[in-house]
């Protein structure tokens, strides 16, 4: 009876072991501002996870990104801690370590700004990592060494710890239920941001600056206006849904400038404080519209992404359109002149032969050739 008791606690030890071994851990990211005379010169970041069963893990550094190349020269000072040795991989937007396999690993590096001065309308979206004096904004795609793993589903929690006394943080990586997948596709903010929510508490806006022509009650409005109308037509419920608001120098007077990028479950904003409520609103729906088309709706490959923009963007633009009216921003008159001038530009469009495989190619140099997958997934959705 003895030997059999044994046997079955036995039994029981092994199956428990085999089931925390086969569970995911968790992935860590700290971020710790690195302070000099109380000005902010990098963001610290110490990375733990667990290994791959090989013994070898890649850890992928971020390289090209809405038309970004060469991000990696913002991660610095990569050092594998404990649990691992480091070496360099194919290219600098690679390292490979080897450890024990399956082994605790403490990865730790810096981000700092690889340009001069604050950013400016004349570099477009400022989609590369910001490290200013008094603030930072880092998009995932722009500041995360992400490891190489089978699935981007594993767990991830990411914290922000030592903020200066004063300072506000805010980002979309803050919710439970994160993924290694939502790392790329989010934004963090912190320093001297205004953070503010409406009457739905799920809504958080991150803004800066205070010459803007909207004050921030009223740009809170249009955000929840926005969103509750996209939330209706697609049978969603209210989400904890982030929008950071980061002000662009101008290079000379005059220069207007509005853009930004829709992210997983955010979307960062940029623009001269110039910029006018109407094309704001636009910016706005459009952006926040990308939660769906195409993120919900199967998202864009991770290579040569711009031949399926046709559905990412111009599925977007008519959809914005029709949830602009069904709100009431828009009169049918304003859709119909907006519309119009889709129809125009597409038809005297210097590349409106150009075959859709040749986009990729001169969609971030040639202007006229990234307005094609707007206007032709516009016009498509429309038929």
């Amino acid at each position: 009876m003895m030997a059999k008791a044994l046997k079955a606690m036995f039994a029981a030890a092994a199956a428990l072991l085999l089931s925390a071994q086969s569970a995911p851990e968790r992935i860590e990211y700290t971020l710790t501002p690195v302070m000099t005379g109380g000005a902010l010169q990098a963001m610290q970041v110490n990375l733990r996870f667990r290994g791959d069963a090989d013994g070898e893990t890649v850890l992928r550094v971020p390289n090209e990104w809405g038309g970004k190349s060469e991000l990696y020269r913002a991660i610095q000072q990569i050092e594998a801690v404990s649990g691992a040795t480091l070496r360099d991989g194919e290219g600098p937007a690679q390292r490979v370590l080897t450890h024990r396999p399956g082994a605790r690993v403490h990865v730790r590096y810096r981000i700092v700004q690889d340009f001069e001065g604050a950013p400016n309308a004349r570099d477009g979206n400022a989609y590369r990592a910001i490290v200013q004096p008094g603030y930072f904004h880092l998009i995932g795609e722009a500041a995360f060494v992400t490891p190489e793993v089978e699935s981007a589903a594993i767990p991830v929690r990411v914290r922000a710890q030592r903020l200066p006394r004063g300072w506000t943080y805010a980002s979309d990586l803050e919710h439970e239920g994160l993924t290694l997948a939502g790392i790329w596709g989010s934004v963090t903010v912190g320093g001297d941001f205004r953070v503010s929510r409406g009457s739905d508490r799920n809504i958080r806006i991150a803004m800066r600056g205070e010459a803007w022509q909207f004050s921030d009650e009223s740009f809170v409005r249009q955000v929840e206006a926005i969103l509750s109308s996209q939330r209706a037509f697609w049978g969603d419920p209210s989400t904890p849904f982030l929008v950071t608001v980061l002000p662009l120098e101008q290079p000379r007077e005059g220069w207007l400038s509005i853009g930004g990028t829709g992210l997983s479950d955010a979307f960062a904003f940029f623009a001269t404080n110039n910029a006018e409520e109407a094309a704001i609103t636009r910016t706005l729906a459009h952006e926040s519209l990308h939660t769906w088309i195409p993120l919900a709706l199967g998202g864009l490959p991770r290579e040569n992404e711009a031949l399926e923009y046709w559905f990412s963007e111009g599925f977007d633009e008519f959809y914005v359109g029709r949830l602009l009216v069904r709100q009431g921003v828009w009169t049918p008159e304003a859709f119909a002149e907006d519309f119009n001038r889709t129809l125009r530009a597409y038809a005297i469009s210097s590349a409106r032969t150009l075959p859709n495989a040749e986009i990729p190619a001169q969609f971030w140099s040639n202007q006229t050739v990234q307005q094609l997958p707007y206007q032709r997934g516009r016009l498509l959705a429309a038929l």
